[in-house]
């Protein structure tokens, strides 16, 4: 008998154990898909959208036309060699004033914007440097935006006692200290810009919120439960076990190979089996009472959640089940 009753209640703690890593690894609460019109700050996206660059040629005073298509070669390759998205202009589609020149006014690159699809421009200035004289060039290449119209961010090229391949190098290598700035500036104003829109009045609509909005996600409240309940529960059904164990032994006789009714040495398990089964069932209701009842953590279950208390009279449970 006695060690049935040693198994029973290994068995109710091992059983206790398990329930209570099971509510380790499965907390309760999911987030809920929702289209709720509560004030919702949208998520700004981590980066700029991709800009579209066309390269607009390079506006030349005094200078031959083969350094010219030299420096205006290493500016293409350096913009191709960039994760920019480049929009390529045949030279004879280049809008052109009516000096020949290239056109950077509003109404021409408005124009290429409509006809291209871009976005930026990059556009090339250079002329011989009037001190240095032969074979010296200086001159500067700008990021322009389309729309609205600004110079987002230009740099100065140089080139002394420069030849048509050395020009060439050059303009690749201004060119891609050109984008490196025109990336930091954009992602500067991007910035700025979505931490204005976070800014704004929870009631207020962003100016620039589609008319289509994806469906936010609205966490539902969650359940931290505790853990001693089920420790509790289980130790509540070994006990019960236990007791329902004495309770089926009854009396045992302590006389060798005499019944309990020839025997005056007897020993009654029923008591103890009674009251190890009442206490066993009570740790389990209160174990899984608290357990199941506990209140979410945003209090809005608090008042239908038990409540433990220890006094001198022993041990008491309240709330609304």
């Amino acid at each position: 008998m006695g060690l049935r009753a040693t198994a029973l209640l290994t068995a109710g703690i091992w059983m206790a154990a398990g329930l209570a890593s099971i509510a380790r690894a499965q907390p309760d609460g999911a987030p809920a898909a929702t289209n709720s019109e509560a004030p919702h700050a949208p998520e700004a996206p981590h980066s700029p959208p991709a800009a579209h660059v066309a390269y607009l040629g390079t506006t030349a005073v005094g200078v031959d036309s083969d350094v010219v298509a030299a420096f205006e070669a290493g500016v293409e390759k350096a913009l191709a060699a960039t994760s920019i998205i480049v929009v390529h202009l045949p030279r004879d589609d280049r809008p052109r004033g009516a000096d020949g020149q290239p056109c950077v006014t509003s109404t021409c690159l408005g124009a290429l914007a409509a006809r291209a699809g871009a976005t930026h421009v990059v556009h090339g200035r250079l002329g011989l440097d009037p001190i240095q004289g032969q074979l010296a060039y200086s001159g500067s290449l700008e990021m322009v935006r389309i729309a609205p119209y600004q110079i987002v961010t230009a740099v100065p090229v140089a080139c002394d006692r420069c030849i048509a391949k050395m020009l060439k190098a050059a303009a690749e290598v201004e060119t891609s200290a050109l984008m490196g700035q025109f990336f930091d500036a954009e992602r500067r104003q991007w910035a700025a810009a979505s931490e204005a829109q976070a800014a704004e009045k929870p009631g207020e609509k962003p100016a620039n919120k589609g008319l289509l909005e994806e469906p936010k996600v609205a966490p539902t409240p969650t359940t931290v439960r505790p853990v001693w309940p089920l420790i509790l529960g289980g130790a509540g059904v070994a006990l019960l076990a236990t007791g329902i164990v004495f309770v089926a032994e009854g009396e045992k006789s302590q006389c060798p190979e005499r019944s309990a009714s020839e025997c005056k040495s007897v020993q009654d398990f029923r008591p103890w089996g009674i009251a190890l089964g009442v206490a066993g069932a009570a740790a389990t209701l209160v174990g899984g009472l608290i357990y199941f009842r506990w209140p979410s953590s945003d209090g809005s279950s608090a008042e239908a959640g038990a409540r433990v208390g220890f006094g001198p009279s022993g041990l008491s449970v309240r709330g609304t089940f």
